[in-house]
């Protein structure tokens, strides 16, 4: 979906398809362990369950951080629609939401660590720390609710774009997004 590389599968033999148009090529690929690595199989499964723990809320984490920078670009630009106007409530309102918008993405941003930690077990080669997992405990426990803030910003914004603009004129906002969930745990 972002285009962003994942961590690598586990060792064992997968179906590739290729679709272009109406034509589907499949092909088997078999995907070996590096020799030099000592791990056995159900480490490296709880290992991979880990890195894609981190990678899963690092995407939603991401998302929502780019759903906060398009409203908040989209309020800008309201904002400088508004500035010839004579409407003090409109021109609050829309400073209270960039304030709202401003906290959340900070908050965002303290909160988004365990992420990306998927990428520091993968290269190590080794079971994660428990700091890693920490890391992604807290990414993962923060994750829906910060997640229900966008949403709720987005709320403000089409609110306030509707002050600003006709209908026929409206952009489109940032889609709401779906609460993240720990492999429906």
């Amino acid at each position: 979906e972002s285009g962003r590389l994942g961590p690598r599968v586990l060792p064992g033999a997968y179906i590739v398809e290729l679709v272009t148009g109406e034509d589907i090529v499949q092909s088997e690929v078999s995907v070996r362990m590096d020799p030099r690595v000592e791990i056995g199989r159900r480490e490296l499964m709880a290992r991979h369950q880990v890195m894609m723990d981190s990678y899963i809320v690092g995407l939603a984490l991401e998302e929502a951080k780019r759903s906060l920078e398009e409203a908040a670009t989209q309020l800008v630009a309201a904002g400088k629609l508004v500035e010839g106007r004579d409407d003090e409530g409109l021109t609050s309102e829309i400073q209270e939401v960039r304030d709202k918008l401003a906290a959340l993405n900070e908050e965002l941003d303290g909160s988004s660590g365990g992420g990306s930690v998927w990428r520091g077990i993968e290269s190590s080669g080794a079971m994660p720390t428990s700091d890693a997992l920490y890391q992604i405990d807290e990414s993962w426990a923060k994750a829906p609710s910060l997640t229900e803030g966008v949403n709720a910003i987005i709320c403000d914004v089409e609110s306030i774009l509707r002050q600003v603009y006709a209908p026929i004129a409206m952009p489109d906002l940032p889609n709401v997004l779906p609460i993240p969930s720990r492999g429906g745990r």
